[in-house]
């Protein structure tokens, strides 16, 4: 478990008040101020959110492989860590651009339940269409950019860098967060809205889920990031290299990241890279080793994050218990509204 305090600053007094309530476009320091330092209550609803995102994920996979529509929601197990670490220091006007329709990222960013449900349950585009959304919450409202046509598109990643131009010329402390991936065909449209960023000093962070190795392509990832890192190094950004694991090292990255793009200071690159070196670990060790081992999981982040709970003294087998509980009944609530 790696120590996350190595090389931190000293944490600042935060604010207790909700991000919600903040005055409409406050200062930068105030912004940042609002935003608090990751202390032990903190710590612990990082884990909720993670637990949360990993059960709404486990109930979404059924609906979603029977999903017929041209874009359906996309939940990948193992990447809660990288939603909830980036999206934690957002607020209520902050956008998120994904080149991919997120179920998670809707769902943090403040999509009701119940509309995740309903928009999963729609066989087709033209049932999605011709939907009433009298009730429902729409990813425009809350500032979400995502694909209508197909994944991958060049859209949210213009868009969310239109947002950040909109944000600096309009003299508010906001700030894009854009998802995206280091598949070839993925990077053409953010590495320009990087370039562009960088040349404008404009307030949005890109973060990149970067691909573990398969089988003939064992040095994918690290070539990958090398290359990246030259592109933010050309443009003059910054490029963070994190594991993808660590919810914990995610949440303090980001926060600098857009610490930073708040007070003026242009874009980041963050590159989540699937830790490797653990698994691989386990893998070869005799079964009985294994069955040993199968609770301490670093590369799942959900049993990452309890692990450190467990080394702050944080962890409760009763509130673990309590919190599954609660969303659950919230879950099944929500599956069953129509």
């Amino acid at each position: 478990m790696p120590d996350h305090t190595q090389g931190a600053t000293a944490p600042t007094p935060a604010t207790d008040a909700p991000l919600a309530e903040a005055a409409p476009q406050p200062p930068v320091a105030a912004v940042t101020a609002a935003m608090g330092t990751l202390d032990n209550q903190k710590l612990k609803r990082l884990y909720e959110q993670l637990l949360q995102c990993r059960m709404l994920a486990e109930r979404a996979a059924p609906v979603l492989e029977r999903h017929t529509s041209p874009v359906s929601y996309t939940c990948v197990p193992g990447e809660e860590a990288i939603v909830v670490g980036a999206l934690s220091h957002l607020l209520p006007d902050d956008c998120i651009a994904s080149s991919r329709r997120d179920l998670l990222c809707d769902f943090l960013k403040g999509v009701p339940l119940k509309d995740l449900f309903r928009r999963l349950r729609r066989k087709s585009a033209a049932a999605a269409r011709s939907h009433s959304k009298r009730d429902e919450v729409t990813g425009s409202e809350l500032n979400i950019i995502a694909p209508t046509l197909a994944h991958g598109s060049a859209v949210p990643a213009i868009m969310g860098a239109g947002a950040a131009l909109a944000f600096k010329l309009q003299k508010r402390p906001l700030a894009t967060i854009a998802f995206s991936s280091d598949e070839a065909a993925a990077q053409g449209p953010w590495q320009e809205s990087l370039r562009y960023a960088a040349l404008h000093k404009l307030p949005i962070m890109h973060v990149v889920r970067c691909s573990a190795p398969t089988a003939g392509r064992r040095g994918h990832p690290r070539a990958s990031v090398k290359s990246l890192s030259a592109l933010a190094l050309a443009c003059e950004a910054p490029a963070i290299a994190v594991d993808a694991s660590d919810a914990v090292a995610i949440y303090r990255i980001t926060f600098e990241s857009i610490r930073r793009a708040r007070e003026g200071h242009g874009p980041a690159l963050i590159l989540c890279i699937p830790c490797r070196w653990d698994a691989q670990k386990t893998a070869t060790m005799p079964p009985q080793a294994q069955s040993r081992t199968a609770r301490w999981k670093p590369h799942d982040p959900v049993v990452f994050m309890e692990n450190y709970l467990r080394q702050k003294g944080l962890w409760s087998d009763k509130w673990n218990k309590a919190l599954i509980r609660s969303f659950r009944r919230k879950l099944d609530e929500a599956a069953r509204m129509r």
